[in-house]
């Protein structure tokens, strides 16, 4: 009994493997402002808030993009320079997956299918 639970439990993790394997990174076919935008929405999900900004040209020419931490202060009163601590910055990447475009969050494995994207693998 004891082996057979651990077969199960293996075949399970066997088929996880398998399906987050099945992930290709990709690139976008086009960069309308409707995809943009769902992109945009997507990772103000993922980060907690609004990305300051991102190129209109994100994941065409590169399946990863990285997101500093927000900039504090204003031009008024402009922050502090100095080192910004790799922990605080997010690196996403663009995969697809069968004909689906998903936006993948390395770190902790979150995830959001797209919509709106059409994508290549890279």
């Amino acid at each position: 009994m004891r082996i057979t639970m651990v077969l199960i439990g293996l075949a399970a993790a066997a088929c996880q493997h398998l399906e987050q394997s099945a992930d290709q990174p990709a690139l976008l076919v086009e960069s309308t402002p409707a995809v943009q935008a769902e992109i945009f929405a997507a990772l103000s999900v993922a980060l907690g808030r609004a990305p300051t900004a991102i190129a209109t040209d994100a994941f065409t020419r590169s399946s990863d993009l990285v997101i500093e931490p927000a900039a504090l202060g204003d031009a008024q009163n402009p922050a502090l320079t100095g080192r910004t601590l790799a922990a605080s910055v997010q690196r996403f990447s663009l995969v697809i997956d069968g004909q689906q475009c998903l936006l993948l969050r390395a770190a902790d494995g979150w995830r959001q299918q797209l919509q709106q994207a059409r994508c290549v693998p890279e």
